[in-house]
């Protein structure tokens, strides 16, 4: 085992050659990781919510995800060697991540919304469309799984169990935050000529849900509909009927719906 990491960083990025393809075997093996680490997670927070236990884990599980960060940065910032066009850490998911940090260490609301929104909408394509070119010879095959796989187990953990459930000030507040996003990445993309956040006037050499949104910039609009479709669904999936008080023809306090 102690070669292993070595010959890992010997060949991270020696070639851009494509040896990963969704689909396959190392996607399903990653699709079956991710189900282990979310499910056992929760299950396990649920479990023992409420005990020493489960502050253990919750502490546990956070400065795991801190620890993924900080070197998911290494990586692309340093490790892999500085690049305008790439190296940011302005993609939805890079932000995700570290949302996820602040949502978990602090446990406040509007972090915690953004992790909910990001990961179940956007980070989730991921698992679909991986936009990934490396097998597992190469580091960047565990650097990409590992950093979307805390971020969906994350989200999950919240939802599950410490029980979030979004209300329409959520999805208000979610709009502002991507309106800002796009504020700012846009004209980044459009004057440099990059593609972050999949907003810039090209598109990834791997199949995605971008391809079917048509020509740029046209397909902004159509972008950011889905996804506040997909904002909106994920806000009212958890609505319920308000129950109200009414007053019984004795007097007597009844509960209808």
């Amino acid at each position: 085992m102690g070669d292993v990491l070595p010959a890992l960083l010997a060949v991270a990025d020696a070639s851009e050659q494509r040896t990963f393809w969704p689909y396959t075997r190392d996607h399903w093996i990653a699709l079956a990781v991710t189900a282990v680490v979310t499910v056992g997670l929760s299950w396990l927070g649920a479990r023992w919510r409420g005990t020493p236990k489960g502050r253990t884990l919750h502490e546990g599980w956070t400065w795991f995800v801190i620890v993924v960060q900080v070197l998911s940065l290494y990586y692309y910032v340093w490790h892999r060697g500085f690049s305008w066009e790439t190296s940011l850490p302005l993609e939805i998911c890079d932000l995700a991540g570290m949302v996820s940090v602040v949502a978990l260490w602090t446990g406040r609301r509007v972090p915690t919304l953004i992790l909910y929104y990001w990961a179940f909408a956007l980070t989730t394509n991921a698992f679909v469309t991986p936009i990934l070119r490396q097998g597992p010879e190469n580091l960047r095959y565990y650097v990409f799984w590992i950093t979307h796989i805390v971020i969906l187990a994350s989200a999950v953990y919240v939802v599950v169990v410490q029980r979030f459930r979004p209300r329409g000030w959520d999805f208000g507040m979610i709009t502002l935050v991507m309106c800002l996003y796009g504020a700012v990445v846009i004209p980044l993309d459009v004057i440099m000529e990059f593609n972050y956040g999949f907003v810039g006037d090209s598109k990834p050499d791997t199949p995605t849900a971008v391809d079917i949104l048509g020509p740029w910039p046209l397909r902004l609009v159509w972008m950011f509909l889905a996804v506040h479709g997909l904002f909106l669904l994920l806000t009212v999936v958890w609505w319920r009927p308000r129950r109200r008080e009414a007053v019984g023809s004795v007097g007597s306090v009844q509960q209808v719906r």
